[in-house]
């Protein structure tokens, strides 16, 4: 299969599970040329785009559904300098991925590295240092109710965030072989 025909059925196979939602009115084909122009934007060249080597690719780009994080940034050796916007900034993408379903308020410094923040009337203490492997084991915990949870497939040196459901899960784990920490 070349790699136009792979793009087109990736983005055909993830819009059924809700992913690329904000194009919705393009058509798979459109979509395709979409994630090419979205792709060569970020790559900074007018050349190739995806070359086929995993559902990853494409589905970075749906911002509204995924948060990529490079790990290396993250452990390297100057993590920079904690900051409460950071934490605000770190809050906000979680949430924007989220599907509606961890939508912190109130959002307040406590200590270096913490802040509290109010989710369906509680107060909370997470560590938000923009580190998903300890970040969505904070999250998960307490929108377990709703039946989503942020899981986080590993690509190392990155990884994508996304939040599903546990069939979801399974599926793309058998179906697409995103692999799981």
């Amino acid at each position: 299969m070349n790699v136009r025909n792979w793009l087109v059925q990736t983005a055909r196979y993830y819009r059924q599970y809700d992913f690329f939602r904000q194009y919705s009115l393009l058509s798979d084909e459109e979509l395709a040329d979409e994630l090419e122009a979205l792709c060569r934007e970020e790559a900074g060249y007018t050349g190739g785009t995806f070359n086929g080597r995993g559902d990853w690719e494409v589905i970075c780009y749906d911002y509204q559904r995924t948060l990529g994080m490079e790990l290396d940034a993250l452990y390297g050796d100057d993590p920079g300098t904690y900051s409460f916007q950071n934490a605000i900034w770190t809050m906000q993408e979680w949430a924007t991925i989220s599907r509606g379903k961890f939508l912190p308020l109130n959002i307040r410094d406590v200590g270096e590295y913490l802040v509290e923040l109010k989710l369906d009337g509680s107060w909370h203490t997470l560590n938000p240092w923009e580190d998903p492997y300890k970040l969505a084991p904070q999250i998960n915990p307490l929108i377990a109710k709703t039946g989503f949870q942020f899981e986080i497939w590993d690509l190392y040196p990155s990884c994508l965030v996304a939040i599903l459901t546990s069939e979801e899960k399974q599926k793309f784990q058998f179906e697409r072989g995103w692999r799981f920490i």
